[in-house]
């Protein structure tokens, strides 16, 4: 009885030990899938969180883009053709600039437009700032030959500040008869994408001197879209990086500012 015992028992034993460790099998099976499970909820709030912030730099870039002061001295502008009685002026200039103010509300809801279409934009509103200005400014855009404009994509609204910002300092310096802006689009590598906004103007450090900008100053459209640049950096893993230079640092007979942006081709 005591052998019977014995060998009843061992069978318990073991047959308890396999009960043990299917179910420490399945509890391990059941911790992976829930961990699986924080992870993809984590992911997803990530992503969440990302487009909300997204939508609220988006929110922001409409306002801050095409901004009242000017709107205002477009309306100005139209105000004066009219006064002088040039009506064909005038009303190229309003269908221009209804052009770029619809045209803002849709790049504003977009993460990416084709170059082509930033290129036109571009144009649009350089051809009414040359306008206001009465020709006292002169702007090129250069396009390297290689480079399918149509077919390559850029971040909406990420250079029209950086643009905005040259004509308002490009075309301060008493120094210069014409105020000269130029951008360049140039293929560096397959993937890479450079553009360079070059202007005359008076240049950062000479601006800061003249009490012309805060010490620490950025325009709201330029830090807005170092903003968009660092969160679209995180959303989809790439690095586009921007970089602003002063012409007198790099050579005292210069003046005027260099923006350089790097974009990575998704």
């Amino acid at each position: 009885d005591q052998e019977i015992d014995q060998g009843s028992l061992n069978q318990m034993t073991a047959a308890l030990n396999e009960q043990l460790e299917e179910l420490v099998k399945e509890q391990t099976t059941e911790i992976l899938r829930k961990k699986q499970e924080l992870e993809e909820q984590r992911k997803k709030q990530l992503e969440t969180e990302y487009d909300k912030k997204l939508t609220e730099i988006e929110l922001k870039a409409i306002r801050a883009q095409i901004n009242p002061h000017f709107i205002f001295n477009c309306l100005n502008s139209i105000q004066l053709f009219v006064m002088q009685r040039d009506y064909e002026y005038a009303q190229k200039y309003l269908s221009d600039f209804s052009f770029l103010i619809r045209k803002t509300l849709d790049f504003s809801r977009r993460n990416f437009i084709s170059l082509a279409d930033e290129i036109t934009y571009l144009n649009t509103y350089l051809g009414l700032e040359k306008m206001r200005f009465e020709n006292k400014m002169e702007y090129e855009i250069v396009v390297d030959p290689v480079i399918a404009t149509a077919e390559l994509e850029i971040p909406a609204m990420l250079l029209q500040p950086y643009v905005e910002n040259a004509v308002k300092h490009g075309m301060t310096n008493a120094q210069q008869p014409t105020g000269k802006l130029s951008i360049f689009f140039n293929q560096v590598a397959i993937d890479m994408l450079e553009c360079i906004i070059a202007d005359n103007g008076i240049g950062i450090a000479r601006s800061k001197s003249l009490r012309m900008l805060p010490k620490h100053h950025q325009s709201s459209g330029m830090e807005i879209s170092q903003n968009r640049a660092e969160l679209l950096n995180k959303m989809y893993n790439t690095e586009i990086h921007i970089e602003i230079i002063d012409r007198s640092a790099e050579n005292e007979s210069e003046s005027g500012t260099i923006v350089k942006i790097l974009i990575p081709q998704l």
